[in-house]
């Protein structure tokens, strides 16, 4: 399984590091990409409810990096789409 943008979703969650922030800028260094959500990543099946007004649900498929930045491949409930959530995009 691909994402929209060809980059391949894994099914297990990698290796990942949490960011620490300061004056609004990344301070650590890794060569592993970074969760931003609360607590640890959600596992493949479970669901997850998106932050914002529309209080949608989605089932958590996969996982895939993007630009350092561990991020979710998922299925929202309201109308079986298929796209990509940052973990500050869900609630936790």
């Amino acid at each position: 399984m691909k994402t929209t943008t060809g980059k391949p979703v894994l099914h297990h969650v990698p290796p990942y590091d949490k960011p620490q922030w300061g004056d609004g800028r990344l301070l650590n260094k890794s060569d592993l990409p970074f969760w931003g959500g609360k607590g640890e990543p959600p596992a493949v099946g479970a669901y997850v409810d998106i932050v914002g007004p529309k209080n949608e649900i989605a089932t958590v498929l996969g996982y895939f990096v993007d630009d350092k930045w561990l991020m979710i491949w998922a299925e929202r409930h309201s109308d079986g789409k298929v796209g990509d959530l940052a973990g500050t995009e869900i609630a936790q």
